[in-house]
């Protein structure tokens, strides 16, 4: 059985938080921090070359990677 996941498709400019759903992209995060909302704005990050698989859970899902089994690697 295969567990891996699809690599999200967005992550804020502010506080690194990613996203699977495309109606976020180009809004203001939705991350609250101490009761104030993230400053950041979801960025895209659709190219298979933002994302690699993540060497702490190799694609299952971990607190590393947000459970996504992927980390944002574009600089």
């Amino acid at each position: 059985m295969n567990n891996k996941r699809n690599p999200p498709i967005a992550v804020c400019t502010k506080c690194g938080k990613y996203s699977y759903r495309a109606e976020s992209i180009n809004l203001q995060c939705s991350e609250r921090y101490k009761q104030k909302r993230c400053k950041g704005v979801v960025g895209s990050a659709m190219a298979p070359r933002d994302w690699e698989q993540c060497p702490h859970c190799n694609g299952i899902g971990c607190k590393d990677c947000q459970s996504s089994g992927y980390l944002f690697v574009r600089k």
